[in-house]
């Protein structure tokens, strides 16, 4: 991995964390040697009837 894309990754985390962090959220990573991460970002849905419940997995 090149230095640039590192630097890429670590702010894009950092801003994904943040947004994470603001919701009450959580974040878990799971990680296997030789074939690669799985992020997965969790957020609090309100029970409010306005409120859509969506849900998408990104594979």
């Amino acid at each position: 991995m090149s230095l640039y894309t590192r630097r890429f990754f670590d702010f894009i985390a950092a801003i994904v964390q943040e947004l994470v962090l603001l919701h009450n959220g959580r974040i878990q990573a799971r990680s296997e040697v030789g074939k690669g991460s799985a992020f997965i970002v969790r957020l609090p849905v309100s029970d409010s009837p306005e409120a859509p419940t969506i849900v998408r997995r990104l594979s």
